[in-house]
C-alpha cells in the first residue's frame, strides 16, 4: 500500500485495517510493503511559494497541510518520516516543495546531504543474508 496525502495517523489507520482483512482471509503481507508519500521543504512553513501547495492540499483534502508536509531542518524532516515509522509505513517517497528546476535540485541535494544520513543511522538496514550456493 502506497500512501497518498494521508497524514501519519490516517495512514497508521489503513496499515492496521490492511493487515486486519488479509489476516481474516489468512494472508500476511509483510510489514516492509506500507510506504508514504511526503512532501518535504528545507525551510519555514511560512514561505510565501509555499502557500499555494497549501491551499492546494486543504482543498483538496480538508486538512491541515502542517499534519503532512515535512518543513524545517534535517531533524524535522526526519521527524515526520519517524511519525509514519511509528504507524507502520516503512518505505517512502520524499518529494520536494519546490520552486523551478534549480530550486528543486538544490533541495533534493540537501535531502541526500542532510536526510539520508540521519535516516541510516537512527534505521540502518539489516544485513543481507546470502544466497545458498
Amino acid at each position: 500500500w502506497q500512501a497518498g496525502p494521508e497524514t501519519p495517523e490516517q495512514a497508521k489507520t489503513v496499515v492496521a485495517a490492511i493487515k486486519e482483512a488479509a489476516a481474516a482471509e489468512g494472508r500476511v503481507i509483510d510489514d516492509d510493503h506500507y510506504g508514504a508519500g511526503i512532501p518535504f521543504r528545507f525551510g519555514q512553513a511560512d514561505e510565501p511559494g509555499l502557500q499555494p501547495l497549501f491551499d492546494a492540499y486543504r482543498k483538496r483534502t480538508g486538512r491541515d497541510p502542517l499534519d503532512y508536509f515535512a518543513i524545517g531542518d534535517g531533524p524535522a524532516i526526519v521527524d515526520k518520516i519517524a511519525e509514519f515509522v511509528a504507524a507502520g509505513v516503512s518505505k517512502f517517497i520524499l518529494r520536494p516543495a519546490a520552486k523551478g528546476d534549480d530550486d528543486m535540485i538544490a533541495q533534493t541535494r540537501r535531502l541526500i546531504d542532510e536526510v539520508l544520513p540521519l535516516v541510516a543511522a537512527r534505521w540502518p538496514k539489516p544485513k543481507r543474508r546470502m544466497a545458498a550456493e
